[in-house]
């Protein structure tokens, strides 16, 4: 090189090269700034070569052949055809390539087995990798040391240092802040532009990942929205933002943020139906960074504790022949992990809307406080004072009264979606465009706005059947929030509405199984063969099956998303198609939007009602056992008091108390549990249960297995049957004591065989959950060799090992995987292990099953083999 390699020399030329070998950067140099020109022309060229280590920037241009150049339009040919036989010094004159390579150098003196040279990190302008190999994945960074990836951190000897500038000490330069919201660069094999979505905690490893909006410029863009219109707005300094899916990328890939003023966004790209579209800038949620803003806690020391409240409401009736309904309003911390969200002891009753009351009124004291929450407030925490921010999370509620908080009317009327401006006549037309159809809430606070303004009652009442909203928003609005996505559509309610519709037409009507009516759906579907009737009925409830299973699904990928996506559609086309019923159906239409709310939320079943409705199931209840003259006050009475109980129960101390409870803690345990148990977890899970009278304990293999009960004895007969399928019972029982580290067992020891079994086991995340396991049911068994199979229980015993102590055991049958799928449910098909199949081993230790059993077999008796519902799913 004809210079010293410095950072400073580096950020002229702001970009790398990648060795095609080692895939390690390599820094490009300048002694002066190259223009932008310059560097498009240079990138352009990168991509077009196959750099390795070593190779000097005449070696690239050697490199270069006339194909790459001629894709980056920057040869003359004319030029090249003339002086084919001149050397490359008099070609240079006239190539622009060669020109650039007079100012940009690489350092040559690199080889594959050399490390990132440090001006790479200096220079800051690079997201941050190893030092020694390169890759960019659990990084381990010291202060004032190049950063090491683990493995090279564990072998490298003395570290290479920074140099005098520290790179990660905050005090050797400003510090920037980044928040959600904000426009920077980012690296993702090349410098680009992007919107901080949002900034997520991995808790396994506590690293950092930011999600990304893309941002493009006018060259990004695709072939039909490029015209000279746009190209000279981008002239101007106009940019486009691109609708999801988003990047996830590290905090190391940021490189500065961008000022939002210097950019110019009027127009969002977004794909539809597999075609690119654009839309108004305007028609879009806006980011919570854009309508919020908080105050600084009093003090930098003080912690800081941010919530937010989900908030529930649900009419019921209090009476049975007489009209009294009764208003339930629940608030739920929506920053719980999704176990603790789960227990109904974490619902809270905000109170009950009388019958006659207002909703507004009721709600006026709550909005009031998350008024001054919502900018900060100081309070006392554990003896200490802590700034506290809470704001309004989801708000949740079935079809109509969600409507009703969302200031929007009905759904009976023209335009009666919270979510888009759909007409009745179009509700489950699913090619209809979302993005731009969607109620957004700038927009609708501009038509409040132009109906607040009319003063004629007639012209209001015709905007608000034009806009379909009610005269004035709710008073929710009055808190931040985005009213349109955090009112979404309830997954659960909108379920139970299909499926009930769905019965009610292929098993409670007879008319639906009448040949007429059979003809009638033939005729829809175009289908001449009388047979095909039923196979299309069965077909309706294997797509609502599907879309089942995947609604309620408590995991997402990316993949995921897009599964999701086919259901909701294909579910949507079918069954109007099939029955007449279903067109326009608003339960149906709310298929359109469970995409953008599982995206916004991770999952749906962050938002489903399940649960609440369970807590709301509890004070209905109650109401026959008040006096059915102040109810609602009955029912707060009520649930202090077994919140008071649950309180001590758990151990929590009463500071109005001179002396602790102490009997509640010492209650009898029969006594205790009705207290325990009031709350609904997915596997219930109590510590008080003991074995009967006279029954040896049953010892633990494994530390995450506690509390082996085996209960119900098995009859004599039944015990023989079983041992009749096991001929290899000694030799496989030797095998399942080794599996628990015992060497050798007692022939004839003692041994008792039972119906069921219980234990309590502590999964990965450090949730206890209780396991049931009957004789006859179905579990899975993850092999090393084969992955996740499965199994039926056919037998469930304790024996004696040589220490003296009773071990648990089961005998099982394997299911064997046929690779043949069912002609109408679409499931796989499975033949059950024989008594005289010895090939699967069939004894083994209780602790092979180790996680809550989620599969469910349905044995077809025409065909003799057993189907996997692909279906079964759990709801709560």
């Amino acid at each position: 090189m004809d210079f010293s390699p410095t950072a400073q020399f580096e950020k002229n030329v702001r970009t790398v090269v990648k060795c095609v070998e080692c895939n390690k950067p390599r820094v490009l140099y300048a002694r002066h700034k190259i223009s932008e020109e310059q560097f498009c022309l240079l990138q352009s060229f990168l991509e077009s070569i196959e750099y390795t280590c070593g190779i000097t920037f005449k070696g690239l241009s050697e490199l270069s052949s006339s194909k790459s150049r001629r894709e980056i339009n920057i040869i003359n040919e004319d030029n090249e055809k003339e002086n084919n036989n001149k050397d490359i010094e008099g070609t240079s004159r006239n190539d622009p390539i060669a020109e650039l390579f007079k100012v940009v150098q690489v350092n040559s003196k690199h080889t594959c087995d050399s490390a990132i040279e440090k001006p790479y990190f200096v220079a800051r302008i690079f997201p941050q990798i190893c030092s020694v190999c390169g890759i960019p994945e659990d990084l381990i960074q010291i202060e004032n040391e190049l950063p090491y990836c683990r493995e090279c951190h564990i072998s490298a000897g003395k570290k290479r240092k920074m140099g005098k500038r520290k790179c990660f000490d905050a005090g050797s330069r400003k510090k920037q802040i980044y928040q959600c919201g904000d426009f920077v660069y980012y690296y993702d094999n090349e410098r680009k532009l992007g919107r901080l979505r949002a900034i997520l905690l991995n808790e396994e490893n506590q690293q950092y990942r930011l999600r990304i909006q893309k941002v493009l410029d006018y060259s990004d863009l695709p072939g039909t929205f490029k015209g000279e219109l746009r190209q000279n707005r981008s002239l101007s300094g106009e940019v486009w933002l691109q609708d999801e899916p988003f990047l996830t990328i590290t905090t190391s890939q940021i490189s500065e943020k961008v000022a939002a003023d210097t950019l110019r966004i009027t127009e969002i790209l977004y794909k539809h139906h597999t075609h690119w579209r654009i839309r108004d800038a305007t028609f879009s949620y806006q980011h919570p960074s854009e309508y919020i803003s908080i105050r600084q806690p009093p003090s930098p020391t003080i912690p800081v504790y941010k919530l937010f409240l989900d908030i529930y409401y649900d009419d019921f009736g209090t009476f049975r022949n007489v009209y009294h309904s009764l208003g339930g309003v629940y608030v739920q911390f929506g920053n719980m992990p999704a176990r603790q969200r789960k227990l109904l002891k974490n619902h809270f009753v905000l109170g009950f809307v009388p019958f006659g009351g207002n909703f507004n009124e009721f709600m006026l004291p709550f909005i009031s406080e998350m008024k001054e929450f919502e900018q900060g407030k100081l309070m006392e925490v554990n003896g200490q004072d802590a700034w506290v921010i809470a704001g309004l999370g989801v708000v949740t509620a079935d079809l109509p009264q969600g409507n009703d908080m969302c200031g929007v009317l009905r759904h009976n009327a023209n335009k009666g979606c919270r979510t888009c401006t759909a007409s009745r006549e179009s509700l489950t037309n699913f090619s209809q465009d979302v993005p731009a159809t969607s109620r957004y809430h700038h927009i609708t606070d501009d038509q409040f706005k132009e109906i607040f303004n009319e003063p004629a009652t007639t012209r209001q009442r015709r905007l608000c059947t034009e806009f379909g909203l009610r005269t004035r928003p709710s008073i929710l609005d009055r808190l931040l929030r985005e009213r349109h996505l955090q009112t979404p559509q309830d997954v659960y309610h909108a379920t139970a509405g299909k499926i009930g519709r769905l019965l009610k037409l292929t098993f409670l009507e007879t008319s639906s199984l009448k040949e007429n009516e059979s003809r009638s759906i033939l005729r829809r579907i175009q289908e001449s063969r009388i047979n095909m009737a039923k196979n299309v009925i069965i077909a309706c409830w294997v797509y609502v099956a599907k879309t089942m299973r995947m609604v309620f699904e408590s995991k997402f990928t990316l993949d995921s998303y897009d599964e999701l996506q086919k259901c909701l559609e294909e579910e949507m086309k079918i069954l109007p198609k099939v029955f007449p019923e279903f067109a326009n159906l608003p339960n149906l239409h709310i298929n359109i939007h469970l995409l953008v709310h599982a995206r916004t939320y991770g999952t749906l079943i962050n938002t489903q009602v399940g649960i609440k409705e369970m807590v709301h199931q509890i004070f209905k209840a109650m109401v026959p056992r008040t006096n059915c003259k102040n109810v609602e006050l009955d029912l707060l009475k009520r649930y202090t008091t077994l919140f008071a109980i649950r309180h001590l129960v758990d151990g929590g101390a009463d500071q109005r108390l001179s002396q602790p409870c102490r009997g509640f803690a010492t209650m009898s345990s029969n006594f205790r549990n009705l207290l325990t148990n009031w709350y609904i977890t997915e596997d219930k899970v109590s510590n008080e249960q003991e074995p009967e009278e006279n029954e040896e304990a049953i010892s633990s293999p494994v530390d995450f297995i506690t509390n082996i009960i085996l209960k119900r004895s098995l009859s004599r007969q039944d015990r023989e049957n079983i041992m009749k399928n096991l001929p290899n019972f000694k030799s496989e029982l030797l095998l399942s004591f080794m599996d628990i580290g015992q060497k050798s067992a007692l022939i004839y020891s003692q041994m008792g065989w039972y119906e069921l079994a219980t234990y309590t086991m502590e999964e990965s995340d450090g949730v206890f959950s209780k396991v049931h396991l009957h004789i006859g049911d179905v579990v899975t068994i993850h092999e090393e060799d084969s992955g996740e199979c499965y199994a039926i229980i056919k037998g469930i015993f304790k024996y004696k090992g040589n220490d003296d102590k009773y071990y648990a055991f089961i005998t099982i049958d394997w299911f064997d995987n046929i690779n043949r799928i069912h002609n109408v449910l679409k499931c796989p098909l499975f033949r059950i292990q024989t008594s005289q199949d010895i090939r699967w081993r069939r004894i083994f230790p209780i602790s092979i099953i180790d996680h809550v059993q989620k599969v469910h077999f349905v044995y077809d008796t025409k065909i003799d083999l057993w189907i996997k519902n692909n279906y079964y799913f759990t709801a709560i």
